[in-house]
């Protein structure tokens, strides 16, 4: 499958570091917030699952630094991991929460 070419060479964040870092989640909550700029500032923009930022970069920004995807999203067809562009703007960590069997009684 020709996977490797989506493997980094070197650790994702070896001999770096960063002073300013946003978390921004792919819920609709920043519908409206105008915080796009601010959310630009940091040096580093950690964002989740296939949420856009195209049309929407008032709310959230445009800086991708890092995208966290869902395991489902690499394995839907309807995603197009492989072959969409959205993906490779950035470095792409894919997690697998099928492993997780917490419980809000945990």
């Amino acid at each position: 499958l020709n996977l490797d070419r989506f493997f980094p060479k070197k650790s994702l964040l070896q001999e770096r570091h960063f002073n300013t870092c946003a978390v921004v989640s792919s819920a609709g909550s920043l519908k409206g917030s105008g915080l796009g700029s601010f959310i630009d500032t940091h040096d580093i923009v950690l964002r989740f699952n296939n949420a856009p930022t195209d049309n929407h970069a008032k709310d959230v920004g445009k800086k991708t630094s890092i995208r966290i995807v869902n395991s489902q999203v690499v394995a839907k067809p309807q995603f197009k991991f492989l072959e969409s562009k959205f993906y490779s703007k950035s470095a792409v960590l894919v997690w697998d929460p099928s492993g997780y069997n917490a419980t809000l009684e945990d």
